[in-house]
């Protein structure tokens, strides 16, 4: 009797091992989530860093342009 039921019901002990595509889809899901948010993170930063040297150049020009003014200043005035 048990001989029937295993010519009835084939087993297989052969599983393939390996990924589902629903495991594959999350797993490149996950990868572009974190790509994303390092490139939005590397923007951020170079943004960042484009203002601070814009601001520093700005800053310098400010200070050579009083300079200027201050020295015009001084060598207008007559002490005569």
């Amino acid at each position: 009797m048990l001989q029937e039921h295993s010519q009835l019901l084939p087993v297989s002990h052969n599983k393939v091992k390996g990924f589902t595509m629903v495991e594959t889809l999350f797993v490149v899901l996950i990868i572009g989530v974190i790509v994303g948010v390092f490139f939005y993170a590397v923007s951020a930063v170079q943004l960042s860093f484009t203002l601070s040297s814009a601001r520093g150049n700005l800053q310098s020009e400010v200070r050579r342009t009083i300079g200027w003014i201050i020295k015009d200043a001084r060598q207008a005035v007559s002490w005569v």
